[in-house]
């Protein structure tokens, strides 16, 4: 005997085929920034098992910060990602970085060396780097693609052969 799903388009939760929809689109307004600097917004992500929730608990990053426990199961669910155009920072001064300059046996001169890794002799702050990805996840650069965006303190411009 087969059971039809009957397909109800106000939740999505059936198909006209009597299948159950376990995908679905969305779209982020303002993107998502992966580690490789890549602004995403359009993707797909499936329903979540019992195993995506669990299995993110155990992570020692969620026991530090229990948010990232909503970037962990989003990792999980997430099945497919558009990107926007690429931004490659140089070196940015986050709370990652103040933490292995502060670590360092000798901060200041770690301090010194992250800062002389670009010709203009500082770091990035975030905010820097946030202005234009907040820029190219927005309507006004809807025109935008296939760009990629170096914000390395000139390091680049300095490089023979880039």
């Amino acid at each position: 005997m087969t059971h039809a799903v009957a397909a109800d388009p106000g939740t999505g939760l059936g198909r006209l085929d009597g299948s159950l929809r376990t995908e679905y689109p969305f779209v982020l307004p303002r993107g998502f920034v992966d580690d490789g600097g890549v602004v995403h917004r359009d993707g797909v992500m499936r329903l979540a098992t019992a195993r995506d929730e669990i299995l993110p608990q155990r992570d020692p990053r969620v026991r530090e910060n229990e948010a990232y426990l909503t970037v962990l199961l989003l990792s999980r669910v997430i099945t497919r990602l558009g990107s926007l155009p690429e931004v490659h920072p140089g070196v940015v001064e986050t709370d990652m970085i103040r933490g292995v300059i502060n670590r360092a046996p000798d901060p200041k001169a770690a301090r010194a060396q992250f800062e002389g890794m670009a010709p203009m002799k500082r770091m990035a702050q975030v905010d820097e780097v946030a202005g234009l990805v907040v820029f190219l996840a927005s309507d006004e650069a809807a025109f935008v693609s296939g760009s990629e965006y170096g914000m390395d303190g000139a390091t680049t411009a300095g490089m023979m052969g880039v």
